[in-house]
């Protein structure tokens, strides 16, 4: 399981187009905004307790592993071969990395 740390407002790009965005965080819940990568449009809006699961089609699963303040740490489980950004590592311009 890869954890990432994020912020209000900070995002993730999992795979070619999923992406991903934190809405709110609250005390014992994070609220979190899927959609496609070409126009960052929410397209699903699903709030997690902690150790919590959401499974996003069958080879990828997004966990609350813990939240303090007004940061959370995000498990994701997926295959080795899916690449997992931070949403600031992302280059829309070149599609570098």
């Amino acid at each position: 399981m890869l954890i990432i740390n994020r912020k209000m407002g900070e995002s993730m790009i999992i795979g070619d187009n999923l992406w991903i965005i934190v809405l709110d965080i609250q005390e014992k819940c994070i609220k979190l905004g899927l959609g496609l990568l070409e126009d960052k449009s929410i397209l699903s809006v699903s709030t997690l307790k902690l150790d919590e699961r959401l499974k996003v089609g069958k080879d990828l699963t997004i966990m609350a592993v813990q939240i303090r303040g007004k940061q959370a740490k995000i498990g994701i489980d997926s295959h080795r071969d899916i690449q997992i950004l931070r949403g600031e590592l992302y280059d829309k311009n070149n599609d570098a990395y």
